[in-house]
This record gives C-alpha cells, sequence and structure tokens, in this order.
C-alpha cells in the first residue's frame, strides 16, 4: 500500500534553495547494509518514478549531494539528482531520478564491466578537483597514510600491530606512496566502487552513491573495486574486465602497480580498525577479507616485479 511522503526542498541541481514541500507516493522502503542509510521508493506528483536515500548523518547527506551533482554535471552517466530535502522527522536525504535495470553484480561476463571501467576513467579526468581537501587532510606529502599506519601499529588489532604482515608490506610500499602523494595530482574518486554501484540500463550504466567521494589518486577507485572483488569472493577475471576497461591501450608502471597494491592493503586496513573500534558484529569478516587480500599482495607479482 502506498503512503504519502511530504519532504521539504533545500537545494536544487542549480544550487537554488526552494522553500515549499514535494508530496510523493512511498512504494517500498530498504535499508542498506553497513551504512544503514533508509532508501525510499517513490512516485512524485507527476507520475515520475523517484529514489531518496536518507543516509544516517545530515554531513553524509549533503556529502552526497555535492559528489553527485559534480558528477551529473561533468556529464558521468548517473541518475538526474532532483534536490537536497528533509523530512517532517529532520532527516536529510537525496532525492533522484530511478532508472530501470539492474545491478551490475547480477550481469555475467566480461563486456559490462570494461564499459565500466571506461565510465569510472571518464569520471577522473571529467570531474574537476580543487585539491583542496586532498591538501588540507595531509595526503599531498603523505602524513595522513603515515598517521594512521603508525597508529595501527601501536594499536589492538593483532593483523595490522608492529610485526604483522602488515605493516611489513606497508614499509615496503609506503616510499613509492610516498612520492605519489608529492608529484600525482589528486582526481574525483567515487571512493567506494564495486559492482552494486552500477546499474545496468537498456542504453547505458548509471554510476550511483556518491556519500564517499574524495580527491585521490585514481588508483584508489581501481583498488576499492579489487578489494570488493576480494572481499565478496567474486572471479578475479571481474577485476581483470574491469581495469582493461579503464586502462584501454595503457599499461601501469611499476611505480603505479605498488601505489595500486599500497592502496588495496590501506582500505583494508582501514576497514578492519574501523571494525574494531566500534565493536562491530562484521570484525570477523573483515579479518577474513583481510587475510585474503595479503595473501593476494603475498602471490601477486605485480608489486614485487
Amino acid at each position: 500500500m502506498e503512503k504519502e511522503i511530504v519532504l521539504n526542498i533545500s537545494k536544487d541541481l542549480n544550487g537554488n534553495s526552494q522553500p515549499g514541500e514535494i508530496i510523493l507516493r512511498g512504494r517500498k522502503i530498504a535499508t542498506t547494509p553497513f551504512t544503514r542509510s533508509t532508501i525510499i521508493f517513490a512516485t512524485s506528483e507527476a507520475g515520475k518514478p523517484v529514489v531518496i536515500k536518507f543516509p544516517t548523518k545530515k554531513s553524509k547527506a549533503e556529502r552526497e549531494w555535492t559528489g553527485f551533482c559534480k558528477a551529473y554535471t561533468a556529464d558521468v552517466p548517473t541518475p538526474m539528482p532532483i534536490a537536497l530535502v528533509t523530512s517532517k522527522g529532520g532527516r536529510v536525504g537525496v532525492m533522484q531520478e530511478e532508472v530501470g535495470g539492474q545491478s551490475l553484480y547480477k550481469c555475467p561476463g566480461g563486456q559490462a564491466r570494461i564499459r565500466f571501467g571506461e565510465i569510472v576513467k571518464d569520471m577522473h579526468l571529467k570531474v574537476p578537483t580543487a585539491g583542496i581537501e586532498w591538501q588540507e587532510k595531509g595526503k599531498a606529502d603523505y602524513t595522513y597514510y603515515d598517521k594512521r599506519i603508525q597508529c595501527w601499529s601501536e594499536g589492538q588489532v593483532e593483523l595490522l600491530s608492529a610485526g604483522s604482515t602488515t605493516q611489513a608490506m606497508l614499509g615496503l610500499l609506503s616510499p613509492t606512496m610516498n612520492r605519489s602523494c608529492r608529484s600525482a595530482p589528486p582526481m574525483f574518486n567515487h571512493n567506494d566502487l564495486y559492482d552494486s554501484q552500477a546499474i545496468v540500463g537498456d542504453q547505458k550504466i548509471y554510476l550511483i552513491d556518491f556519500e564517499e567521494w574524495v580527491e585521490e589518486n585514481p588508483l584508489n577507485d581501481i583498488a576499492y573495486y579489487l578489494f570488493h572483488t576480494i572481499r565478496s569472493n567474486m572471479p578475479e577475471v571481474n577485476f581483470g574486465s574491469f581495469l582493461s576497461g579503464y586502462l584501454g591501450n595503457e599499461v601501469l608502471s611499476e611505480p603505479e602497480k605498488q601505489t595500486l597494491m599500497f592502496y588495496l592493503l590501506f582500505i583494508s586496513a582501514r576497514a578492519l580498525n574501523y571494525f574494531h573500534a566500534s565493536k562491530s558484529k562484521y570484525f570477523e569478516i573483515a579479518e577474513k577479507s583481510h587475510r585474503a587480500v595479503t595473501n593476494y599482495i603475498d602471490n601477486e607479482n605485480v608489486w614485487k616485479s
């Protein structure tokens, strides 16, 4: 049974504030795993299907709205962002058009993933970045990463502490990453790429969910896709197809391979530390995933050659 939903519009795609209400008919409600965002599928008064995502925090909704608009206005294939909205209960969310299709996760074969890699490469090239966050967070001089690695070495997570395989690998990869931070300009990164972040429609593939976007080396996005491939125990050929689409006729240099492996390990370690600090029920799963990541790096000669 459909339920009436009344929302206040805070901001539209052009950045204009449009005080007033919008009335929708809610069709379905879902909750995302891990992030616990509320997703509402609804229909506008004009009969158009829309999706409203309510993250757990206002700042996350505003962050997603900013990233969504950056990508859309740069002609990245995304659903059209409609408005930043506020519910009667005070929750802030992002309303967007609902696009037809299915998750890339459900699509067999490599062609769609090759295309997904091409889309991500275009996003990196098209969406402008000022580099301000990159500088302010201490990433441009490597301090952001160094502080976290040091913190992990002194922490209580055995897989990340001093003397661990993780620390040894990070020690090998850090010099290359340090040089990369100081020389490679940051680009707009989705910062949580995996198959369910892409909707495969009849005509094109849509990229969704920009809550975590950052200014970062583009190898970070590639590493995220690889991390989720390993974490989910998906066929490694999926990553190969994605990377093929991203690189086209190019190849990764040896320093780029090592930087990619640094990001892969750093992403996994950061997730593991987060789940430990938050006493999450997912901690044991994160431990298993992290072991799979270190095994991948240990067996993969991409960073050793």
